[in-house]
C-alpha cells in the first residue's frame, strides 16, 4: 500500500505563529497579581483548576494547578492514568487508567480526595477516556476483549461521587479510544482507532493488516448509532485517536498511523457537521518529524486555531479548522497534553516539566522534569 508523498509547503514564518492567530476574546488574562494568569479564579471557594497526570520518579499522580500555576493538590494514583476529565459545573473529576485499564477514580476537585474507585465489568477494560452526558452520567470507552468489539459503559455518578453501572452501548467498531459528548448534548462521538488488543497480550496490536478505524456518532439519549465516518480503504491503518469540538459544531481529530514508517500520511482531520471528513495538509518535513504519531488536539474558543501535539517530533502543529489552512508550528519539547482554558486560549504541558501558553509560546510555569513530567492529557474544570 502506497500513500502519495506530499511536496513540502513553503510558509513564511511557518515555525512562528503570531499572537494575532489567538484573539483575546475581550477577556482579562491577568490574575490580579501583575503576572499573566494561567486560569481565572471564580470565587474563593470555587475556582477553575488545570488537571493533568504527572509521571514522577517513583509514582504516578494527578496534579491540579491554580490560577498562578502553583500546585493546588496532588493525588498519587494506583498506576499510570491517561485521560483526565472534569464533571461540568461540578467540582468532581475522573482519571482513567492507561489502556488496558482496570481502574478509574472519581476525585474531589477541591482537594483531590478519592470519592470512589471504579472497576469495569468482567470481560471489559477501560480504554483511557471518558466524558459526561448532560444528565451527569459518565460515558467510558471500553474493550469487550473476548468479544473483539468496542463498547461504551454508562455510569451514574451521585453528588457524592459514587458510581453505578446503568447501561452499555455498542461503539460500532474495534479499539475505541477517545469519547466526546457534543457541546449541545445531542451526540456522543467515539474515536475508533481500529486496533484489536487483549489484556493477556498487554498493549500488543493484534490486527494491524486488517485495521478498520472510524468516527462513530451515537444518539446521546438512546445510544443508537447515527452515522459512521470512514476514510479511504488505502488509509485503513490511519487510526482515529483523539477528539475536540470546534465552536461551529465540526469535529477535530488527531490521527496515528500504523503503516510503513516511510509513508507520509495526513495526521489531522476535521469532520464537518454533515459527516464529511477533511484531511489536513502539513509540510512534509513536519510529517517526518512527527513520526506518524500525534498526542492530543485542542481548539481555541473562536474556532480559528486547531492545535495538534506531536511529542515525538517536539512540536505542536496549528491549522485553521474552518478552511484547513496550515498556520505553522511551535517548538515544544516532548509536549503531548493540550487543552482550552475558560478564556479560550490553548495551553499545553509536556515532558520537560513546562506548562506553555500556545498563544505567545510563553512558558507559564516550569517544574523539574525529574520530579514532574506531565503525561498525555490535561483539562480545565471547576475545583
Amino acid at each position: 500500500m502506497e500513500i502519495n508523498r506530499r511536496a513540502a509547503l513553503t510558509l513564511a514564518g511557518g515555525a512562528l505563529v503570531t499572537s494575532a492567530l489567538f484573539p483575546r476574546l475581550g477577556l482579562a488574562l491577568g490574575n490580579g497579581t501583575g503576572t499573566p494568569g494561567l486560569l481565572r479564579a471564580k470565587r474563593p471557594e470555587e475556582e477553575t483548576l488545570l488537571l493533568s497526570g504527572r509521571i514522577g520518579p517513583d509514582s504516578y499522580a494527578a496534579v491540579a494547578l491554580d490560577a498562578d500555576g502553583a500546585e493546588r493538590w496532588r493525588h498519587v494514583m494506583p498506576g499510570r492514568a491517561h485521560g483526565v476529565h472534569w464533571r461540568p459545573n461540578h467540582p468532581q473529576a475522573v482519571v482513567v487508567a492507561r489502556r488496558p485499564g482496570f481502574w478509574m477514580e472519581v476525585l474531589d476537585g477541591h482537594d483531590g480526595a478519592v470519592l470512589a474507585t471504579m472497576a469495569p465489568p468482567a470481560g471489559r477494560h477501560f480504554q483511557g477516556h471518558a466524558d459526561f452526558l448532560p444528565d451527569g452520567r459518565l460515558v467510558t470507552t471500553e474493550n469487550a476483549f473476548d468479544e473483539k468489539r468496542a463498547v461504551l459503559g454508562l455510569w451514574e455518578i451521585s453528588p457524592e461521587g459514587q458510581p453505578i453501572r446503568v447501561a452499555e452501548w455498542d461503539a460500532g467498531g474495534v479499539g475505541a479510544h477517545d469519547v466526546l459528548v457534543k457541546a449541545d448534548g445531542s451526540v456522543v462521538w467515539v474515536a475508533i482507532g481500529g486496533i484489536l488488543t487483549h489484556p493477556d497480550m498487554g498493549r500488543t496490536k493484534l490486527n494491524l493488516p486488517t485495521m478498520n478505524p472510524a468516527l462513530v456518532e451515537l444518539d446521546a439519549t438512546t445510544g443508537e448509532i447515527r452515522r459512521t465516518t470512514r476514510l479511504a480503504p488505502s488509509l485503513h491503518q490511519l487510526g482515529i485517536r483523539h477528539l475536540a469540538e470546534a465552536p461551529d459544531g465540526s469535529l477535530c481529530a488527531a490521527l496515528q498511523y500504523e503503516g510503513p514508517a516511510e509513508d507520509y500520511p495526513p495526521l489531522a482531520m476535521v469532520v464537518r457537521r454533515d459527516g464529511r471528513p477533511m484531511l489536513l495538509d502539513m509540510p512534509q518535513d513536519m510529517t517526518v518529524r512527527c513520526r506518524n504519531y500525534t498526542g492530543d488536539v485542542a481548539v481555541n474558543a473562536e474556532g480559528s486555531v486547531m492545535a495538534l501535539s506531536c511529542p515525538r517530533g517536539n512540536a505542536v502543529l496549528l491549522w485553521d479548522p474552518r478552511d484547513g489552512r496550515y498556520l505553522g508550528h511551535r517548538e515544544t519539547p516532548d509536549l503531548c497534553a493540550l487543552g482550552t482554558l475558560p478564556d479560550g486560549r490553548i495551553v499545553g504541558a509536556g515532558g520537560d516539566g513546562a506548562v506553555r501558553l500556545l498563544e505567545t509560546a510563553q512558558v507559564f510555569k516550569r517544574y523539574d522534569p525529574l520530579v514532574s513530567r506531565w503525561d498525555n492529557h490535561l483539562a480545565a474544570g471547576l475545583g
